[in-house]
């Protein structure tokens, strides 16, 4: 969890955000009891962390969830009705990162590929 934090952190930072912290790490990813999942993607060539994304499964057949679980329940008030018929099949994708030095050349920072160069072919 630390080094994601870390290139997530980098990787904000990079785009004129991040936490001012060595790591980007909150609550939803050190919950004990009910953490969320984090999605990796990662070059075995040179051993590191291409990027990321943090996953939120409500739990199956909840039927009072806990919203908060949600990090966008923070910018949003969910309806009863969304709630009741949605939320227990959902899923929250959040803080997604590719770090900098992934990040395409050819199709300028804000791009939405990411590249991996190995030898002389380029995977995106």
């Amino acid at each position: 969890m630390h080094e994601i934090g870390r290139v997530r952190e980098i990787t904000f930072r990079h785009a004129g955000g991040g936490t001012g912290k060595d790591i980007d790490l909150d609550e939803f990813d050190t919950d004990r009891e009910d953490p969320q999942k984090q999605l990796i993607v990662w070059d075995p060539e040179h051993q590191e962390m291409v990027g990321g994304y943090r996953l939120y499964f409500p739990p199956k057949g909840c039927i009072k969830c806990d919203v908060t679980k949600l990090a966008s329940s923070s910018y949003f008030r969910f309806s009863d009705k969304f709630l009741k018929k949605y939320f227990p099949h959902m899923m929250e994708l959040g803080r997604s990162f590719v770090h900098p030095d992934y990040q395409s050349n050819n199709m300028g920072r804000k791009s939405l590929y990411a590249s991996i160069t190995s030898g002389t072919d380029s995977v995106h």
